[in-house]
């Protein structure tokens, strides 16, 4: 609205509600809350913006789960045939809507583009060296370092590096207990010192 010089277009002036606006080449923008309906609305571009609230939404099965259920039955089905989908994300768990994207969709069906506080190799998108800091005018270097030691690997990983560790890297518990999954059953052999026989032990481990 403030430089339609810049995009060759304008906002209608009947259309500029800051969540429903039109242009002046009848394109437009409508938006709604994560989890919020969409029904009747269609998108050749579907951006959604950080769907993860805060730590504990990420770290809770059931919340990760109602996020990929809405994303895959409401937000997704609106997108037109040719339409594109634009994630923007903090990544907070590894197992967030983004990760949970990454690995269903085909390779050649998607880009990741990452940003990490401090550059882990030479071939970063905007060209940085390795151990650059991102924006070193507001968050340099020795500051990057003092969040990494005050806020503990776990969150720096996830949030500033955007690379969320797995649970196992950073033992932590399941969040749900699924006999399946995480129990396993053996046996061991164990001989007696007294009587020279060997007891059967039934032996389970999470």
């Amino acid at each position: 609205m403030d430089s339609p010089e810049i995009f060759g277009f304008g906002i209608r002036a009947n259309s500029s509600a800051a969540a429903a606006w039109h242009t002046t080449f009848d394109g437009g923008v409508w938006t709604a809350g994560v989890h919020g309906s969409a029904t009747g609305k269609g998108a050749d571009l579907l951006i959604c913006d950080d769907t993860t609230k805060d730590w504990a939404d990420a770290n809770s099965l059931a919340s990760r789960d109602e996020t990929w259920s809405w994303y895959g039955t409401t937000a997704r089905t609106r997108l037109q045939q040719g339409g594109i989908t634009c994630l923007i994300h903090t990544r907070w768990h590894e197992d967030d809507l983004t990760g949970r994207v990454l690995r269903s969709t085909p390779a050649n069906e998607i880009k990741e583009i990452r940003f990490p506080a401090i550059c882990e190799s030479e071939s970063d998108e905007i060209g940085r060296k390795k151990s650059e800091a991102l924006w070193p005018g507001k968050y340099d270097l020795e500051w990057l370092e003092r969040a990494r030691r005050e806020g503990g690997e776990e969150a720096w990983f996830a949030l500033y590096q955007q690379s969320p560790l797995g649970a196992s890297s950073v033992g932590r518990a399941y969040p749900a207990f699924e006999r399946d999954k995480h129990v396993k059953e053996g046996v061991s052999m164990q001989a007696s010192a007294s009587t020279s026989r060997w007891t059967s032990i039934s032996i389970r481990c999470c």
